[in-house]
């Protein structure tokens, strides 16, 4: 059975230049970022759930009675300047659920960290099936609202470990249906892999973290390059830089051309929601064509995710 994403939507902090950091970050490193194509990043004061909640209102208009799941991603627990109380995050979940007029279960996604929203979108595919699978006479309350919302913590550095990029407050939201609507992405072929190597107690040596990060590009190039006879029109990746873009397309042996890297500037590292930002600023630039293929790749810390998306468009 088929499943595609639609309704992208996104939102992000206040626009901060990257000199608004010079009480945190030397000038030398920021004139780095600067070399790597960075320019701004952006700075939110609310919660996960606040800023998530100014995202999905947009993807979820309209669509509400048809909304039966959720499923949310972060890695930001820490975010709130109180420590964390388990209890006060499901009040914030319902205050979420309310603010959005969705009557849906929720399921959360938080261990691949920036590679959350592909971990998200396989789960939320799995659920559309099961549902379309039990409720195929009845076609409401059957769609998946997909939710990813990160904001950096207080005592937490903005720089993106080993010093690749600067991380922005966002969240990002679709919805995955089992029939195309508007303008759609196809779900194709996910690939997941999880490193345990990358990231331990003692920590390794560059060498030797190369090594580990080569494993993951090799799963990604082997799984969606040597295995398939297929050409994708577009490749993205999380917004790190542009050098980070450069020495992927070499270790993944593909056109440093059709990596999408136009937000960079724009955004920097949105955390998990680099994926949606992009597909949603491919479309409303109209870079896309009916048919078009894109590889789509998310990282995290010891993660490395990949979705073929196949761009729908409907006239």
């Amino acid at each position: 059975m088929e499943a595609y994403i639609s309704d992208i939507e996104f939102a992000v902090g206040d626009r901060r230049e990257l000199e608004d950091l010079a009480e945190h970050i030397p000038e030398k490193r920021i004139s780095l970022f600067r070399k790597f194509g960075l320019k701004y990043y952006y700075e939110y004061s609310g919660s996960v759930y606040d800023i998530a909640l100014e995202a999905a209102k947009k993807t979820v208009k309209g669509n509400e009675k048809d909304i039966g799941t959720l499923v949310f991603s972060t890695g930001s627990f820490h975010s709130p300047p109180s420590p964390y109380n388990r209890v006060d995050g499901i009040k914030d979940l319902n205050q979420l659920l309310k603010g959005l007029g969705i009557d849906a279960y929720p399921y959360g996604v938080y261990l691949s960290d920036c590679a959350n929203i592909i971990s998200a979108i396989r789960i939320g595919k799995n659920f559309l099936m099961e549902e379309q699978f039990e409720n195929s006479l009845r076609q409401k309350n059957n769609h998946v609202c997909i939710i990813t919302s990160d904001v950096t913590g207080v005592d937490e550095s903005r720089i993106v470990p080993p010093g690749t990029s600067i991380k922005s407050d966002s969240a990002s939201s679709c919805i995955i249906s089992s029939k195309p609507r508007k303008n759609s992405f196809k779900i194709g072929d996910i690939h997941q892999y999880h490193n345990k190597e990358m990231l331990g107690n003692t920590a390794l040596s560059y060498e030797d973290y190369i090594i580990q990060v080569s494993k993951c590009i090799d799963f990604i190039r082997k799984k969606n390059l040597d295995e398939k006879n297929q050409t994708f029109q577009h490749i993205l990746t999380n917004n790190y830089s542009n050098s980070y873009i450069k020495t992927f397309s070499l270790s993944l042996l593909a056109n440093e051309d059709i990596f999408y890297k136009e937000q960079i500037p724009n955004f920097a590292h949105c955390f998990s929601s680099d994926l949606l930002i992009n597909l949603n600023q491919l479309c409303i630039t109209r870079q896309l064509n009916h048919g078009d293929c894109i590889l789509a790749i998310a990282s995290g810390p010891s993660s490395i995710s990949s979705i073929c998306l196949e761009y729908i468009e409907q006239i």
